[in-house]
């Protein structure tokens, strides 16, 4: 603690470095650096940090009470959480719910479609099932090195550029117990690279209706990357029920019922040199050709739901007020 404080101390006031790493001590000091924050990140980044920009950190990162407004740029839109920052979440079932209500008032919506071509000439765009829709104007949230693969003429040094862009995978183990679990915490960040999860969350606990349920689920997050290969399946679920039952969330790992792998392999952008540039060039040409970009990785941003839903929301508005329909 001693090391961290005296660091903290030291560190500067304004920091600003060339990489994600030199930017980590001179924001916290080399305590903070080497206890946690390096073995953090490396874990959730899943590659060497020195490789990450710093263009992210402000809307990213908090600093200790009263110093975050000092890092967090006039133009970005969202500030780091803090311990006492309140969000919204569902009274009644999961996060889900919020995308039920939406889809029950937005007519028109079709699922288990894959894109596989898009003409930007012809406008049109044919799906795997061997169906074709014409547009006028395109909106596409799937990941962008997808979508310049499926656009008849996209230049091919650009496409090149944008398969450099860098992203980490997951994969998410959920687990669901056969008791409740009142006292359990929100989240739970290991820094500990033997524990396979860098994030735990226990999303019961924001909901009054899900906490009254006799069992609840456990989501852990354990990223991967070609320079951090995926853990086997028995490893990821033994250590990481071993690492919940040693910090007190379980009693035991007999109340763990069922067990699940999701794999994400586009999981969460990576900020790397070069990204804005490239986005930039890209975006251009697309929008010249009518096709707009939004969402996580349809922008190569590192944006949560609300964001992207408020981003969809501003780019509806944009394009209507140029195109009334």
């Amino acid at each position: 603690m001693r090391e961290c404080r005296e660091g903290l101390e030291l560190a500067q006031q304004a920091p600003s470095a060339d990489n994600f790493e030199d930017w980590i001590v001179r924001r916290f000091g080399h305590g903070i650096a080497r206890h946690f924050m390096w073995p953090y990140n490396r874990k959730l980044w899943a590659r060497d940090l020195r490789t990450m920009s710093t263009e992210w950190v402000g809307q990213r990162i908090a600093g200790h009470r009263g110093e975050v407004e000092r890092f967090v740029r006039d133009d970005d839109p969202r500030r780091p959480l803090q311990s006492d920052t309140e969000v919204g979440y569902p009274s009644e079932g999961g996060f889900e719910t919020l995308y039920q209500r939406l889809a029950a008032v937005t007519p028109g919506i079709e699922v288990d479609k894959r894109v596989e071509r898009i003409d930007p000439v012809a406008r049109i765009a044919w799906t795997s099932d061997g169906r074709s829709y014409q547009w006028r104007r395109l909106v596409s949230t799937i990941p962008l090195d997808h979508l310049v693969e499926r656009v008849y003429g996209f230049p091919v040094g650009l496409r090149e550029e944008v398969r450099s862009l860098a992203f980490m995978s997951l994969d998410l183990l959920l687990l669901r117990t056969n008791i409740a679990l009142p006292k359990a915490p929100q989240r739970i960040y290991f820094a500990d690279p033997s524990v396979p999860p860098h994030k735990v969350a226990f999303n019961h606990t924001s909901s009054l209706q899900l906490r009254r349920r006799p069992c609840h689920a456990i989501m852990a997050e354990i990223s991967y990357s070609p320079t951090k290969p995926k853990l086997a399946p028995e490893v990821a679920e033994a250590d990481t029920i071993a690492a919940l039952v040693q910090a007190g969330v379980l009693p035991s790992a007999e109340v763990v019922a069922e067990v699940r792998h999701l794999d994400i392999r586009h999981a969460y952008p990576v900020y790397i040199h070069g990204r804005e540039w490239i986005l930039e060039r890209v975006r251009r040409h697309l929008e010249a050709l009518n096709i707009h970009i939004a969402g996580r990785f349809g922008e190569w941003e590192y944006v949560n739901s609300d964001e992207c839903l408020r981003k969809g929301r501003d780019l509806g508005l944009r394009l209507r007020s140029r195109h009334p329909l």
